[in-house]
């Protein structure tokens, strides 16, 4: 049922999850990964948004989706697979709530 609101948009919800993040002292940040950067610039498209560096050298990767319509596209799917094979966590988030709600059940 439509209640007549918009889906927040991707970065609007990235930066509650950094803010989220940054609030409690972790160390956050987001991968620059634009359309238009070239990968010998060393941009590798399908990379997730951001990354939580945490103690003993463990990082959790984030990528952000909308809440609805929200997709990852096959470059990501590969990228998240190569990561999860090399023994890191990635996280789709739908939103910013669903993304902490996934790191808090990993913590």
């Amino acid at each position: 049922m439509d209640n007549g609101m918009k889906t927040p948009k991707e970065n609007k919800e990235q930066r509650a999850v950094l803010t989220w993040f940054r609030n409690r002292g972790y160390f956050i940040y987001a991968i620059p990964n634009h359309k238009g950067q070239r990968e010998y610039d060393g941009a590798i498209s399908g990379m997730p948004d951001l990354q939580v560096v945490l103690q003993g050298g463990k990082v959790i990767w984030i990528e952000m989706k909308r809440t609805k319509g929200g997709v990852l596209s096959d470059k990501q799917k590969l990228v998240h697979a190569h990561l999860r094979r090399l023994g890191h966590v990635v996280i789709v988030g739908l939103g910013g709530k669903d993304a902490v709600e996934q790191f808090k059940e990993m913590i």
